[in-house]
């Protein structure tokens, strides 16, 4: 045990020494602890944000396909040609979940109806006496074809569960009085109202009110099971109030009821088909899972698409990724250079020791026991900076972990708003008219903080981390000596 006195009693003499290892360890193991410590807790913070938000995935009939077969067609052919959107049936709704990964689901079906013997809500109020006029003097022709939908006062959405419509879910919407619309009441004539239409026309819970559908020929009575208040703001794009862009003035019914509202809704298929289907999925991270398993279910794939949208996920944890990735690239540079650095130092010591070491060598001294006393002289520096780090590398991890994501967070945000720039249009028009689509227009704001904390883990992988770059830093000089013979040493030494 020779070799360790001398390993102690080194580094008491070569205080000059000692100490640039020392600096060089504690900034070394500092800047790994602060990598590692990072990358934990951007895992944990990914892993925070896909429970919250789970991903989602749409099937609904493949509109951009049927158009580019619509385009492929000479123009004979294509003279008259209409696309036939075709609905999911309840049947193939139902298979997909039924499928692994499906926490929950819902189907939708969204169309536009007039009010019938009650206000809509308008910004102006010369808006609705315009309206009455317009079906006073008998109109019909203005409520037909594309310009109906513009001309009709409500939105309305049909869902299986009115909770999971993604106004509901993503907190824009909070339900006052009454209950929601759910999977037992999914065959009456239900409907959810937003409290300023309830105040404008003294609607309560209970009471009912009839819906006109766009071409006039259908119209149906509901009861108002809920109440509900939304915190969308309407933006005003066009110099007149378009009711129907007024979130206000959106109704959820259950979806067969808004397959009748619709312009040609027929009472044979209203249990039996929706506009799309929703599946929650129980982790984002499953999306391509669970799209396999759609698929080996015999989808038909010419007809309808799988629309997976974790947008949401990637918007939140975009920042988190980028900064797990840096910091998995500093752990990696920090640890070569280190070793390469530590050995450059180790090399210059031992050409001042050569003498040193030949005379330990020519007295039969092991070599083993050589590289040992250099390896144990290296770990006493290294424990000591190793200690030390404990209170300092959860410090320093916690200010690069914030100052990256805050970083992150500025890129992220300014890409995302010149991306919505790039896109063009109103986003008060797509938000407006997302429902109608099934598309859901939200936003989720990026994680901004991380709680970086040094554990027992990192501690452990720090000092495998360290133990390898010692070992590195103190053989691939000491191969430069060994390999001579002691009298060699000796005599190169004079």
């Amino acid at each position: 045990m020779n070799f360790l006195k001398r390993a102690l009693t080194r580094v008491k003499a070569k205080k000059a020494n000692s100490l640039i290892l020392f600096i060089i360890f504690i900034v070394i193991i500092n800047l790994i602890v602060a990598g590692l410590s990072i990358e934990n807790a951007t895992g944990k913070a990914s892993e925070l944000a896909r429970q919250k938000l789970g991903g989602t995935v749409t099937l609904e009939f493949d509109v951009e396909k049927a158009m580019e077969e619509l385009g492929q067609l000479d123009n004979v052919q294509r003279r008259g040609s209409l696309i036939q959107r075709e609905p999911v049936t309840v049947e193939m709704a139902e298979k997909l979940a039924s499928l692994d990964y499906v926490s929950s689901f819902n189907y939708l079906s969204s169309t536009t109806v007039f009010t019938d013997g009650f206000q809509y809500y308008s910004n102006e109020e010369t808006e609705e006496v315009e309206s009455e006029e317009v079906v006073n003097q008998g109109d019909q022709s203005a409520r037909t074809g594309m310009g109906s939908r513009f001309l009709t006062e409500i939105s309305v959405e049909g869902t299986l569960y009115s909770e999971l419509a993604h106004e509901f879910s993503d907190g824009s919407n909070q339900l006052m009085e009454g209950q929601h619309i759910t999977s037992s009441n999914v065959d009456q004539p239900v409907v959810l109202i937003e409290k300023r239409i309830a105040e404008i026309n003294e609607f309560a819970v209970g009471d009912k009110l009839n819906l006109k559908s766009s071409n006039e020929e259908t119209v149906l009575e509901f009861e108002i099971i809920g109440i509900y208040e939304t915190d969308i703001i309407y933006e005003q794009t066009t110099p007149f109030d378009i009711p129907i862009m007024n979130p206000y003035n959106k109704m959820y019914v259950s979806y067969p009821y808004a397959n009748l509202l619709k312009p040609h809704g027929e009472e044979e298929n209203q249990m039996t088909s929706m506009d799309s289907a929703i599946y929650f999925l129980d982790d984002p991270i499953n999306i391509a899972k669970f799209n396999e398993l759609a698929l080996q279910s015999g989808l038909d794939l010419q007809v309808f698409k799988l629309d997976a949208n974790d947008r949401l996920y990637q918007q939140m944890i975009g920042p988190i990724n980028n900064v797990a990735s840096v910091s998995q690239n500093v752990v990696i540079l920090v640890s070569i250079a280190g070793a390469v650095i530590l050995a450059l130092i180790l090399m210059l010591n031992m050409k001042e020791r050569t003498f040193e070491i030949g005379v330990l060598l020519s007295l039969g001294e092991n070599k083993g026991k050589i590289v040992g006393q250099i390896f144990v002289e290296v770990l006493i520096i290294a424990v000591i900076a190793f200690s030390l780090s404990q209170f300092t590398g959860g410090w320093i991890a916690q200010t690069v972990g914030n100052n990256l994501l805050e970083r992150e967070t500025t890129t992220s945000v300014e890409g995302s708003g010149q991306l919505e720039e790039s896109k063009g249009g109103s986003g008060g028009i797509r938000g407006a008219f997302g429902s109608m689509f099934n598309q859901p227009q939200v936003d989720a704001a990026p994680i901004t903080e991380i709680d970086v904390s040094v554990t027992a883990q990192e501690m452990q992988q720090l000092g495998m981390i360290g133990l390898i770059i010692i070992l590195l830093a103190i053989i691939l000089p000491s191969a430069s000596i060994f390999r001579y013979h002691p009298k060699t040493i000796l005599t190169r030494n004079d």
